[in-house]
């Protein structure tokens, strides 16, 4: 628990560029300075002309999208109890989001949360970008969510794609896609200035700072920083789960000519999570740099590259990974030109990756180090049949990497448009994981560990019913081959008593609907359902398996519900409720987790909006105790928040 005094040295590493900032504000004009008046209600015409990107790389209306996609709006963010980046992921109703405890996550789409471990439950068959930037851990597979913040202020929308999308993402682009993008700089001028205190909630407060350095050229700095008290272990006995993490970072975009951007941004993390009686510190840095030209409107080029370096160090465990540090560097080039009826696009990508582990007897990597290079390349068609009625999108992506060497991940979509109201979609695709390090390099397996593969049948409708009701449904069948199993080491004297193979296969189904409703002139709704069932067994049936389940951890059904309302007078009014059914395991897994009860939650905000000044109060998990994931219990909590901008 840190103390005053290194509470306040924090702020002040924070903040002390905001208030020479808000001196410089004040010179500028205000035509482009966010007040807390200025947010506003968004129609449900502006909600479905979103353009989103993740799909097929170039803006494309959502309301003619040919994938299960949603967008969680900025407003919606801000409007919602969430205060950090996992939370306002977990908006959209396409996705589950368990919390751990008090700073780990675990985040999936269609299925196949894994078992829970000390850095949460790192789902797999997700991948999850933001501004482009793979967050990916390649140590145990997917994201590591207490390390990735950003002020939610400062996020222009997060686009959540269930379903495959390794034509053009690559590897892991399994079960969906996730794309954080932020808002450019000239967006963000001006002073922004936010500080939440509360039950559960520590502390939080960040800051950001916009400025143009010139009319073509503009920059912003920000810093944040977050105290999270414990969960608890049983009512009144409280976890050893305190977390608390200091960011901060830059973004600036320049625009020499009207068909050229540039853009350059950077961020810098450090922080601290409890786990037990364990503690992890972490740290990290990565710097992107992007340049986009439009040579028309029919013909463009993006090209990025980052750097990016974290570290995490676990001194005091005595049987897991003591230290890991990673080293990324990508560059890759996208190129689009339309040719007739046909939208062609075409990109390569490099990726090194170099890791340095540090791990106790017990958990052995061979090598420790490892140099993980990955090469790909992609190209994709979308031939327009017939002008706003019937479109055909086909390509594939063939990727190398160290693990499994080539792989190859087609994909073929079909949409059709009856009117310019309603869209009917369908696609099939193929879609690989490589092995994460603790797939591929632990010792004691006794076989190599192959990629796994999903091959994925989709079928979607998406309708404005009327002006005010917005109905979005996407079906899906999905067939898993070589899915990672744990099973029982059969090797007379053998060290290791369970290994990592491929011997299971799964096929999962299921319904995702999603609806915006628009009430009256101050008040939406967005509510979503989403079933899913599966079935998973063994191929090798002289193989003794310790869990035929081991990474398969899903409700059947799911509810999400957002209210947005404006009362007027600058008050507002605002609600997110939940519920997951029961998820059940068979008596293989209950060796590592119990069965988890259903779950019902219900979060709301009430806000009064002044000129620059927005005061809100939050409460969450206000109907009980939510029972995570691993039996810890986060509490009912409140906070204040304080909001201003100039």
């Amino acid at each position: 628990m840190p103390s005053n005094r290194h509470y306040l040295l924090k702020l002040g590493l924070c903040f002390g560029f905001i208030f020479f900032g808000s001196h410089l504000a004040s010179s500028q004009s205000q035509d482009t300075l966010l007040s807390a008046v200025d947010l506003k209600m968004m129609s449900l015409d502006q909600l479905m002309d979103i353009e989103v990107t993740s799909v097929s790389n170039t803006p494309v209306k959502i309301s003619e999208v040919p994938s299960a996609i949603q967008v969680i709006s900025n407003e919606e963010i801000l409007r919602s109890s969430a205060v950090r980046l996992p939370e306002a992921v977990g908006l959209a109703t396409n996705v589950q989001m368990t919390r751990v405890n008090s700073h780990d996550y675990g985040i999936v789409s269609r299925g196949f949360n894994g078992l829970p471990s000390a850095g949460g439950i790192l789902a797999n068959k997700l991948l999850v970008m933001s501004d482009g930037r793979s967050l990916y851990t390649p140590i145990l597979g997917g994201v590591y969510w207490d390390a990735q913040n950003m002020i939610l202020q400062d996020v222009d929308r997060i686009e959540v794609i269930s379903g495959p999308g390794g034509t053009l993402w690559g590897a892991n682009a399994v079960n969906g896609v996730i794309n954080i993008v932020s808002k450019s700089a000239d967006q963000t001028q001006g002073l922004y200035v936010s500080s939440r205190q509360g039950t559960y909630l520590r502390g939080n407060i960040e800051g950001r700072y916009g400025f143009k350095i010139n009319d073509k050229v503009y920059a912003r700095v920000y810093g944040q920083f977050f105290d999270q008290k414990p969960s608890f272990v049983t009512k009144g006995v409280r976890a050893n789960d305190l977390w608390e993490n200091t960011q901060a970072g830059f973004r600036v975009d320049a625009y020499p000519t009207e068909k050229s951007t540039l853009t350059l941004q950077g961020d810098a993390y450090g922080g601290t999570s409890h786990f037990d009686s364990a503690y992890t510190r972490i740290d990290g840095q990565n710097i992107l740099g992007r340049f986009t030209h439009n040579f028309s409107s029919t013909s463009d080029l993006r090209v990025q590259a980052y750097f990016d370096r974290n570290d995490r160090e676990t001194p005091n465990d005595a049987s897991d990974i003591t230290e890991y540090t990673l080293y990324t560097s990508e560059i890759d080039a996208k190129y689009r030109k339309q040719l007739g009826s046909h939208n062609l696009m075409i990109g390569s990508m490099f990726r090194y990756r170099e890791d340095r582990t540090f791990v106790t007897p017990e958990t052995q990597f061979d090598p420790v180090n490892r140099a993980m290079p990955l090469f790909s390349a992609f190209i994709q068609d979308q031939w327009v049949i017939k002008p706003n009625k019937l479109s055909f999108t086909y390509g594939s992506k063939i990727l190398h990497n160290v693990f499994t060497g080539v792989e190859v991940q087609p994909s073929v979509r079909l949409a059709y448009q009856p009117s310019n109201l309603m869209t009917i979609w369908a696609a099939v695709s193929r879609a690989v994981r490589v092995p994460s390090r603790f797939d591929a390099d632990i010792t004691g397996a006794e076989s190599k560990f192959e990629a796994e593969y999903l091959d994925a049948y989709e079928l979607g409708y998406r309708v404005q019913a009327t002006k005010d009701i917005f109905i979005s449904v996407a079906t899906f069948f999905n067939h898993y081959d070589q899915l990672r199993s744990l099973d029982v080491n059969l090797t007379p004297g053998a060290r290791f008593p369970t290994v990592l193979d491929n011997n299971q296969r799964a096929e999962s189904w299921g319904v995702e609907f999603m609806s915006n409703v628009v009430l009256s002139a101050n008040w939406r709704m967005r509510l979503g359902y989403t079933y899913f069932d599966y079935e998973i067994w063994q191929t090798k049936p002289t193989v003794i398996p310790v869990s035929e389940e081991f990474e398969a951890l899903d409700p059947e059904h799911q509810i999400k519900i957002q209210s947005i309302a404006n009362l007027g007078k600058g008050w507002s009014f605002d609600g997110v409720f939940r519920y997951s059914s029961r998820i059940e395991v068979r008596d293989a897994v209950k060796a590592f987790v119990q069965p988890i009860d259903s779950y019902s939650g219900l979060d709301l905000r009430l806000a009064k909006s002044f000129d620059k000044l927005e005061l809100a109060i939050v409460g969450r998990e206000l109907l009980k105790p939510r029972n995570a994931y691993v039996s810890t219990l986060i509490p009912r909590g409140a906070f204040l928040q304080i909001k201003y901008s100039l």
